[in-house]
Order: structure tokens, then sequence, then C-alpha cells
């Protein structure tokens, strides 16, 4: 029983990073650029994350910029459309000594559209 919670702790504390996103700003008009900020939390030693592109869907949104930081990304986009925007998920590698351990994967991003 004691190796059993010995490694169940150290696996926990291994992957406990976390991913964390902002839309800024909290309310966005058809045509206005707008930034999803991403970032990852409580990384261990060594350990960086890989941040994806973030694949455009013409007439809806448009990726304008993407700013890469040591531990987070911001996309600023710029939508179309008025309504729900629905942003696909966004899967965050993260890698230690350049081999994957981990894969963070937000939800589905929905985004309210004011024209």
């Amino acid at each position: 029983m004691k190796t059993f919670i010995a490694i169940l702790l150290t696996f926990s504390m291994t992957f406990a990073a976390q991913l964390n996103i902002q839309i800024i700003p909290d309310t966005i008009y058809v045509g206005t650029l707008f930034t999803i900020s991403i970032s990852v939390k409580d990384l261990q030693d060594s350990e960086y994350p890989e941040f994806p592109e973030i694949i455009e869907q013409p007439g809806i949104f448009s990726v304008v910029q993407l700013i890469l930081s040591n531990h987070s990304a911001d996309y600023v986009l710029q939508i179309w459309e008025s309504g729900m925007i629905s942003i696909p998920p966004i899967s965050v590698i993260i890698k230690k000594n350049q081999k994957e351990i981990l894969i963070l994967e937000s939800d589905i991003i929905q985004i309210p559209v004011l024209s």
C-alpha cells in the first residue's frame, strides 16, 4: 500500500501542469482584434510547452498574429461574423529533454461576438 501511495504522489507531482486561457477584451465586436492568451502554469524544471497554430476559418475569423513567450502564447484574432463563434480545442504539448511527456488540451473556446 505504501508503494502505491508513493507512486501516486510521484505521478501527480510530475504532471501538475495547468492550462490557463483568457480572452481579452471580454466584449468583442465584429471586425475588432482580440487576444486568446494561453499560459501553462506549474511546469517542472526543464519542461517547456509547444503551442500550436490556430487554423483560420475563412469568413469567420482570421489569425492576425501569434506572440510566443516562455510559457505562454497570445493569439491575436479578428472575427468577421456575429453570434457565438467556436474555436476548436487547442492542444499544448509539454516536453522535457526534447521528448513529449504530456498533452494539455483546452475545451472548445466559445466567443460571443456582437454586431
